[in-house]
């Protein structure tokens, strides 16, 4: 979309314009929310949730404050969206095992397939420490309730 009317040259595989000599903002929805999510992964994992401002988030991306407010609704909603990438990251990387998500697993191969992803995704591995010191210990958007998992697992063992 374009926001001004004296566009000098575009570049759409961006989604940026460039206006009288001015790079100007991304505008299309998948470019605002991917650099709108990728600012939001790093400065929450270096600063965490409680000490990472919108506005912040907005300066580091380029993208308007008002618009980020647009695409996500609040801060909240933000960080479960940076949360459920991180997660459907892991689920892309290692699709077989996403799908057997309600299997038993290997612990040793699961375990090897999740420090391969976070090696692989350092702001990612950053996001999951700065969470738990946090002391964010919720389920994140997409990820199997684990406890809930063994559970059902220990309830159907033990025939009940």
């Amino acid at each position: 979309i374009l926001v001004a009317s004296t566009v000098e040259s575009i570049r759409p595989w961006y989604g940026q314009t460039v206006v009288k000599g001015r790079q100007r903002r991304p505008r299309d929805p998948h470019t605002v929310r991917t650099a709108v999510l990728d600012a939001a992964i790093e400065l929450f994992a270096v600063h965490g949730f409680a000490d990472t401002s919108l506005r912040d988030i907005s300066r580091r991306s380029g993208i308007s404050h008002p618009l980020i407010l647009h695409h996500f609704g609040t801060k909240e909603s933000l960080y479960t969206e940076v949360k459920r990438r991180v997660v459907e990251g892991y689920a892309q990387r290692f699709p077989a095992a996403a799908g057997a998500c309600h299997k038993p697993i290997d612990m040793k191969i699961e375990l090897q397939r999740i420090m391969t992803y976070l090696g692989e995704n350092e702001a990612a591995l950053r996001l999951c420490a700065r969470t738990r010191v946090d002391g964010d210990y919720e389920v994140w958007p997409g990820e199997p309730n684990l406890f809930d998992l063994l559970v059902a697992i220990f309830s159907a063992l033990a025939g009940g």
